[in-house]
């Protein structure tokens, strides 16, 4: 499985891909990292990803605004998990709308990501 992960920190990001090869979802090849939501865009404009783990804070374009920017300017959009410290019900129901498929509160297992993979996926 190809995944996209998305966040502004290098060590969340190192934290994912960790977690990512634990759980048995992806090797370390199969997984591309972005900074921000302009730079996955780029990303999912020139390559095929099977899942996005998004930060939803990050800076510049986070990942709401990732999500909006992706579901109109591209034909097709990968499964995209919301990765968040905060855990509003708000912030949950606007991801919804906006096309999240799932949401993966830190800090977080790689059984708790799995998990919230094989939900997104489904």
């Amino acid at each position: 499985m190809r995944v996209l992960v998305l966040d502004d920190s290098h060590l969340m990001r190192r934290m994912m891909r960790r977690a990512l090869r634990q759980a048995g979802i992806a090797s370390g090849a199969d997984v591309v990292e972005g900074v921000n939501g302009e730079q996955g865009l780029r990303l999912l404009s020139e390559q095929a990803f099977d899942l996005v783990l998004c930060d939803y804070c990050m800076p510049e374009v986070d990942g709401g605004q990732f999500l909006a920017a992706a579901n109109k300017q591209l034909r097709r959009i990968p499964p995209v998990l919301m990765v968040t410290a905060q855990d509003s019900p708000e912030i949950h129901e606007t991801m919804r709308r906006q096309g999240s498929s799932g949401f993966l509160r830190k800090p977080f297992t790689s059984e708790e990501l799995r998990h919230a993979i094989e939900m997104a996926l489904q």
